[in-house]
């Protein structure tokens, strides 16, 4: 039997496992920041959205928009109370 073979195929086969897993570490913890990106964008949206639910004189002008005009781009037709309180909402880094 030749043992130095048997090794090299050990050898081999730890350093492909031992990368692996570090691959494995590094994808994990950038998903995970991801997703902590992705909840607090949620939760910002959220709270522009709630603002809007509870402000009558905004739900009514939202209610009001042409459809003609709807998906809008909120430039031109969408009024521009909501972009102002929705711009507020948001922190500058999702503004």
């Amino acid at each position: 039997m030749n043992k130095r073979g048997w090794l090299k195929v050990l050898e081999v086969f730890m350093a492909i496992l031992l990368l692996v897993a570090i691959l494995t570490i590094i994808l994990n913890n950038q998903d995970a920041s991801n997703k902590k990106k992705s909840e607090e964008i949620y939760k910002q949206q959220a709270f522009a959205l709630r603002i809007i639910q509870l402000d009558d004189n905004l739900r009514g002008k939202i209610m009001s928009v042409d459809s003609n005009y709807l998906p809008t781009d909120s430039d031109n037709n969408f009024p521009s109370d909501i972009n102002n309180s929705i711009n507020n909402a948001m922190p500058v880094c999702f503004a």
